[in-house]
């Protein structure tokens, strides 16, 4: 929750029909033929208002693979969002001005995204990226004070921590500060 009592969502869904207000991504981008592989997605809700207006925004975050929305976290401003995916195309769906990593590594990857607010109240990702080596790698819980740290790598720039089954370098502490999980 900020300080102005805005409550930020995040996780996953199996849904085409997802309500999506001021969205980065209005359309679903869980299926690859007949199959469902499910999107992330992160929404803002104002809690003084009531019906539809409570919704400030809601957005999918997803690609041509499986995306799951596992921790979220605000400072304010900004809300930072960490997961694990398996699209090799969610970069290039999110279109950031700005990254660390832009390219799927592993059968799946740790991603972080910061989505910001414009003064119209449009979502729009300021940075997103993948974060992991050649295994499965998830981010599972995320701070405001912008620290990643996961068992495979760590980055003093980022918003994560998490797991990994990469074993190219040792396990750093984790810093989460009251990490806050998707569920």
């Amino acid at each position: 929750m900020d300080v102005y009592t805005n409550v930020y969502v995040c996780g996953d869904t199996l849904t085409p029909l997802l309500a999506t207000k001021n969205a980065v991504q209005k359309l679903y981008g869980g299926t690859r033929g007949t199959q469902q592989y499910g999107d992330a997605f992160v929404a803002k809700v104002d809690t003084t208002q009531t019906g539809s207006a409570s919704l400030l925004y809601s957005t999918y975050l997803g690609g041509n693979g499986a995306d799951h929305g596992r921790g979220i976290a605000t400072d304010g401003v900004s809300a930072y969002v960490t997961g694990q995916t398996a699209s090799s195309d969610l970069f290039t769906i999110l279109s950031p001005p700005s990254s660390f990593d832009t390219q799927l590594t592993g059968p799946s990857d740790a991603f972080v995204a910061r989505v910001d607010t414009d003064p119209s109240g449009h979502a729009s990702v300021a940075f997103f990226s993948y974060l992991g080596g050649s295994s499965d790698d998830s981010g599972n819980a995320v701070t405001g004070k912008a620290r990643l740290s996961m068992r495979s790598m760590s980055l003093s720039s980022g918003v994560s921590s998490g797991e990994t089954s990469d074993t190219a370098e040792p396990d750093p502490p984790a810093r989460a500060v009251r990490p806050m999980r998707c569920t």
